[in-house]
């Protein structure tokens, strides 16, 4: 039958309470199988529908009266919702979506959210479960009822009500269930163990059997999850086999648990038990929030929620630094790797390491500096100077220096030296540099100067340098300019004789030979082959620049005349082989003339060698042959025939 609705203002002064319990006195007179809980639901949903379609409805001010949604006495909980309701306008908070339902159980007319819901319902095996309002069946207020099919029995409960503070009327274990109506039934063995489930209620261990009718249900342990989250199985001890449907249960996926800025974490696996770890940057410090502890390690928790709260990676910075006593720091950031400086005001020095490293735990390395006052110390010594005055060593303290006689000064600031910040006598102290005596060199001239000045005599002053130069048939060994170096003088050159510098004269038809052209070195001459030194020395000497000795003469050797018997003639070959009598003994035969020998005289032969050669001034074969009368040989006795004569 349809709900009828009242189109027409309602009075001014009705009250709102009296409005509502005339409608649900008029709603449950068209519907008496509706109970007032039921009523006042639909009454709820449907007013609020048409007062959202209808701008002409009247929203007064309701009076609140709870007459009509009052919890059964002495029902309380701690859970029940904080806002009472008597109309859904009273449950429109800063526009948070909720509904006024009428828990009688428990809370009485309260506030909730539109999707709050008591746990599912398991099915009801051998029998059905009817809703008392339309709508979902684990809603607010809704009542279900158990019926059994034909051929069962219920027992158990045959009413369940979701309360407002989300809990069934009646347990699990006493709600209705269908068993068979005869009796005749076989009890069932232990219920069946399914993974990663927990049984309610848990089984009795000393229990073996179970009775017809008994029932328990099947939810996922903790950690782990069904395809709906909250889908509970009921299994059902029906003439000894158990009605059960399988459960598959998973763990459950906390999912990501989120990476703070700067930071990163280990472990990419986000199901139940699995942990995480969380580590920072360089640089960055990690921190949890306030009120939760451990925030480094999080855990995926059997809710499908991570355990804490997520870390924030904060930049590590270090403390700023104090200020040494007469001295300063600068410093940058303070961050991971940064330094800090020290410094010293003027006329302090710092002790200790002028610089500092912040380090990734927030602490910079090392320890803080000090400022002392600066102090030079004693001035410097200085040689050949008078020993100097002073009061103070420290910054800004002035020296003067004064050089003794025979010294030359050297220097800038006329002396004085003045102790500076950085701990040191600036300028550089003078130099007070003795004279040098005038040096002898054996046969040489000593002149002021590389250019030759004047001759150095008596005193000269440090750092005169001096040119040296030889006399004649002298010379330098070594090419130096003396200095004089603070009362004694660099090496001193030295005067050598001189070299010859050319080489000996040259002998015709002879060589010299030598090994160096150096003063009283010798060179030794010898003539060519076929020549013989007829005058002049066989060496010359090197003698301050100059060969002395004379030059030899080489001349061409002759070989002497031969004496030979008078009836030998000898013969002079010339080149063509001409033959000229040599008759002269005045003369004398060149090199290499060839001599013929011949006999003047017939029927004598020579004895001896033909001709003769002049080599080197001699013979060759030495001597003159003889010419002998010639001999003929015996006639053999043989040959002779003797015989008379006619």
């Amino acid at each position: 039958m349809p709900l009828i609705i009242l189109r027409s203002p309602i009075p001014a002064t009705l009250s709102y309470a009296s409005t509502i319990l005339c409608c649900i006195s008029l709603f449950r007179l068209l519907n008496p199988s509706t109970s007032m809980v039921s009523a006042l639901t639909i009454l709820n949903e449907r007013f609020e529908r048409d007062a959202s379609r209808n701008s002409h409805y009247v929203r007064a001010a309701p009076q609140r009266s709870s007459a009509y949604c009052s919890p059964k006495p002495g029902a309380f909980s701690s859970n029940c919702p904080k806002q009472s309701c008597s109309t859904i306008y009273d449950c429109k908070i800063r526009d948070v979506p909720l509904i006024c339902v009428c828990d009688k159980e428990l809370c009485g007319s309260v506030c909730v959210p539109p999707d709050a819901g008591c746990e599912g319902l398991a099915e009801v095996p051998n029998g059905n479960k009817t809703r008392a309002i339309s709508g979902n069946e684990n809603r607010v207020g809704q009542t279900v009822t158990y019926t059994c099919n034909s051929g069962y029995r219920l027992i158990g409960s045959s009413i369940v009500t979701c309360k407002a503070n989300l809990k069934w009327t009646v347990p699990k274990e006493r709600r209705g269930r269908c068993v068979s109506a005869s009796g005749n039934t076989s009890p069932c063995g232990r219920p069946k163990v399914q993974p990663h489930t927990i049984l309610d209620p848990a089984p009795d261990v000393r229990k073996s059997t179970y009775s017809d009718g008994e029932m328990f249900s099947y939810t996922c342990a903790p950690g782990y999850t069904a395809a709906a989250p909250g889908l509970a199985v009921t299994a059902v001890c029906s003439n000894g086999q158990w009605n059960i449907q399988d459960l598959t249960c998973s763990l459950i996926n906390c999912g990501d648990p989120g990476t703070p800025i700067n930071g990163r974490h280990l472990n990419r696996n986000y199901t139940f038990g699995q942990k995480v770890s969380y580590f920072c940057n360089e640089g960055y410090r990690i921190e949890c929030p306030e009120h939760s502890p451990g925030c480094q390690v999080r855990a995926c928790e059997a809710s499908g929620h991570w355990s804490g709260n997520l870390p924030s990676c904060n930049t590590v910075r270090c403390p700023d630094l104090d200020n040494p006593a007469n001295g300063y720091t600068k410093a940058g950031r303070n961050t991971v790797n940064s330094v800090a400086e020290y410094f010293c005001n003027p006329g302090y020095r710092l002790n200790g390491h002028n610089k500092r490293l912040c380090r990734r735990d927030g602490t910079w390395d090392g320890s803080d500096p000090t400022c002392s006052i600066q102090d030079c110390g004693p001035p410097p010594f200085v040689p050949n100077a008078l020993r100097p005055i002073y009061s103070s060593t420290t910054f800004g303290s002035t020296v003067a220096y004064t050089c003794m006689d025979g010294t030359k000064f050297e220097g800038e600031n006329a002396g004085r030296i003045v102790c500076q910040n950085s701990g040191q006598w600036l300028p550089a102290p003078p130099r007070c540099r003795k004279h040098c005596d005038s040096p002898t060199i054996p046969h040489a001239r000593v002149y002021i100067g590389r250019a030759g000045g004047p001759i150095a005599r008596g005193k000269v002053p440090s750092d005169t340098t001096l040119n040296v130069q030889c006399r004649e048939e002298y010379q330098l060994k070594t090419v130096y300019y003396p200095r004089c170096n603070n009362g004694s003088w660099t090496r001193l050159p030295e005067c050598i004789p001189k070299d010859c510098n050319d080489r000996p004269p040259i002998v015709k038809n002879g060589i010299a030979r030598f090994y160096s052209t150096r003063h009283n070195d010798r060179a030794m001459y010898s003539c060519y082959v076929g020549y013989e030194m007829s005058s002049g020395s066989s060496s010359v000497v090197c003698r301050y620049g100059k060969w002395a000795g004379s030059r030899p003469v080489c001349t061409k050797k002759r070989c002497p005349w031969i004496n030979s018997e008078p009836n030998v003639a000898k013969w002079l070959l010339g080149p063509e082989g001409q033959k000229n009598p040599w008759t002269r003994p005045e003369t004398l035969s060149d090199s290499e003339e060839l001599v013929k020998f011949e006999c003047t005289e017939k029927g004598h032969v020579l004895r001896g060698h033909t001709h003769a050669i002049c080599l080197n001034g001699h013979w060759s074969p030495p001597g003159s042959p003889r010419c002998v009368p010639q001999m003929h040989k015996q006639i053999p006795t043989d040959w002779l025939f003797y015989g008379r004569g006619k």
